[in-house]
């Protein structure tokens, strides 16, 4: 009875393209993934997501310390490219890739006017 129940249970999941032996994410875990995929297709285009960005590290989100506007909010610096990187990129674009984002900065016409400092002068502080 019991082997007949596990076989049954074991095909159901093969059914759906799971493998009992794999473990799944805890539920935790696929709410933060799909939050951040909400929020990364609310956002809009690059520019959009990078003021966004901003903005919230000016508040108390609690990453001004590794990138913000200057403080005349005509350009912004990267503080700390290691944690932008692994830890801030991904929540508002789809990548952690440093070259992803130069690539993006050059074709929005960003110009790097000093070592982990962007301008561009339709890119302004409170100035969506």
């Amino acid at each position: 009875h019991i082997t007949s129940d596990l076989n049954s249970v074991t095909s159901s999941v093969s059914g759906l393209g799971l493998s009992p032996s794999t473990p799944q994410s805890d539920p935790e875990t696929a709410f933060r993934n799909a939050l951040l995929k909400q929020r990364q297709t609310d956002m809009g285009n690059f520019p959009e997501r990078l003021h966004k960005l901003l903005e919230d590290a000016d508040t108390d989100s609690g990453f001004s310390n590794t990138v913000s506007f200057l403080e005349h909010g005509r350009a912004f610096r990267i503080h700390d490219l290691r944690t932008f990187t692994s830890k801030i990129m991904p929540l508002y674009f789809q990548t952690s890739k440093w070259a992803s984002m130069q690539r993006q900065l050059n074709l929005y016409g960003f110009l790097r006017i000093a070592r982990g400092t962007y301008y561009h002068e339709k890119f302004l502080r409170g100035k969506s």
